[in-house]
């Protein structure tokens, strides 16, 4: 696992697309409103969950990114579209 500057650390998946055990131990330190989602969750849901963490200011971009993309793999979760695109989009 390699650690950035901003406080974000990966890659969270392993070369088999499953979660990184040492990203699981990492991410699962901080409380984020998206780790805690779970396999049935809706995208909007997922939205609603990174944008009350960005909201908190807890959080950086780069590091809910990486804890979407755990959870991604951690979940088996299949949207349509991208619900992590709020990132960058911005919060309403």
């Amino acid at each position: 696992m390699q650690y950035g500057a901003d406080g974000d650390a990966g890659p969270v998946t392993c070369p088999d697309g499953r979660p990184s055990a040492a990203a699981v131990t990492f991410y699962g330190q901080m409380p984020l409103h998206v780790l805690a989602l779970t396999a049935n969750a809706s995208p909007t849901d997922v939205e609603n969950a990174i944008c009350a963490d960005l909201k908190a200011g807890q959080t950086t971009n780069p590091i809910e990114q990486s804890a979407y993309n755990l959870m991604l793999a951690e979940m088996d979760w299949h949207f349509g579209g991208d619900p992590s695109a709020v990132i960058i989009g911005g919060c309403s």
